[in-house]
């Protein structure tokens, strides 16, 4: 009989992931009052990525990259990150945390309906129950 799994470091990585997922929203409506949409969230990113850099340096752990995969991650980065992040901050400008979050939570459920909407995938009734 196996032994009963036990909460381990995982689980509090995992409990202080949802937590700072839970905190972003109304921490970053709260700093809006502050600061310009465009200024906090160029400030965010800094820091997001001062801090992953140093990490890399300390786990002595780098990064290459093909020069073919360059474009590749440019044109990804304009699109799937700077676009979102302006949406983002802009949305949560214009609206209260509460939505902002229920928003991006639903975020699984309007892929589904443009996966169908474009013919991209079939989605079964199994899937539309999650």
């Amino acid at each position: 009989m196996e032994e009963p799994k036990r909460f381990g470091a995982t689980d509090i990585f995992m409990l202080f992931a949802v937590l700072c997922w839970a905190i972003n929203f109304p921490f970053i409506k709260i700093a809006l009052r502050e600061f310009s949409p465009l200024a906090f969230n160029g400030l965010r990113l800094f820091f997001a990525s001062l801090i992953l850099i140093i990490v890399l340096f300390v786990r002595g752990e780098g990064f290459s990259l093909a020069k073919s995969d360059i474009p590749k991650i440019l044109f990804l980065g304009i699109i799937g990150n700077t676009a979102f992040q302006l949406l983002f901050i802009h949305g949560l400008n214009w609206t209260t945390a509460s939505n902002t979050s229920v928003i991006m939570a639903m975020t699984p459920v309007f892929v589904a309906l443009l996966s169908v909407l474009l013919k991209q995938e079939k989605i079964h009734w199994a899937g539309w129950l999650g």
